[in-house]
């Protein structure tokens, strides 16, 4: 009898447990078929199809201004260009209504620290016309000599220099020599008796060298006081 009773038990335990695992699946299938036995009645299925047909055709004009739903937006998609231009004037429209400082003086009320205008000095004008004339001036004192301006540059370095070779003092002698009463020699000269004294010095070295007249020179005198070797070198 006991054996008995231990089967039945264990028949009814297996029993309860494949029913808990099979009742949600059956009563998912039922209320499946259920479904569909309700949706595939005669007048459930012409409804069904009527819906279908709203949902593929949706009203294009219509417009709705409620916050939150879909608004359906027809026309062709603008460029970043055009958008950009109307942002600008949105900002020039907005700009135009901003106060400005001078028509609200109270907006300066609260500050402290006293301001003060800073005025820059005027800087010197630079006639162009004089710059102008003072550069024709030299070109014209520059081809009137007769020396290229590579000559005449050399020339400055040996004058300047403390111990030329014979050579440069040679070729600076030639140059000085043959532009000895142009425009352009009178420039070298200035009041400096030691500059003076070295032109006199490579004229004679090259007249010595090549046995052409002593006499002539270059004298001291006043007309050379305001001249500049600077102003061309």
């Amino acid at each position: 009898m006991s054996s008995r009773y231990v089967v039945q038990i264990v028949i009814v335990i297996a029993s309860v447990v494949l029913g808990m695992f099979l009742y949600p699946i059956l009563l998912r299938k039922v209320i499946r078929l259920v479904e569909w036995m309700y949706w595939n009645l005669p007048g459930k299925k012409e409804d069904k199809k009527e819906d279908k047909v709203n949902k593929v055709k949706p009203d294009v004009n219509e417009k709705t201004s409620v916050i939150g739903e879909s608004r359906t937006k027809i026309g062709h998609s603008r460029t970043k260009t055009s958008s950009d231009a109307e942002n600008e004037k949105v900002i020039e429209k907005e700009n135009t209504f901003v106060p400005e400082t001078d028509e609200d003086p109270g907006l300066m009320d609260d500050v402290d620290v006293p301001l003060e205008r800073s005025e820059s000095l005027p800087q010197e004008e630079i006639d162009p016309e004089e710059e102008a004339i003072e550069l024709e001036l030299e070109k014209g004192a520059i081809l009137a000599s007769g020396a290229s301006y590579d000559e005449l540059v050399n020339t400055g370095q040996v004058i300047a220099k403390e111990k030329p070779s014979d050579d440069e003092k040679d070729e600076a002698g030639r140059v000085l020599y043959e532009n000895k009463f142009t425009e352009i020699v009178e420039q070298v000269i200035s009041n400096d008796e030691q500059t003076l004294t070295k032109v006199n010095t490579l004229i004679r070295f090259h007249m010595k060298k090549h046995n052409l007249n002593q006499e002539e020179g270059i004298s001291g005198s006043e007309e050379f006081e305001s001249f500049d070797i600077n102003s061309i070198f």
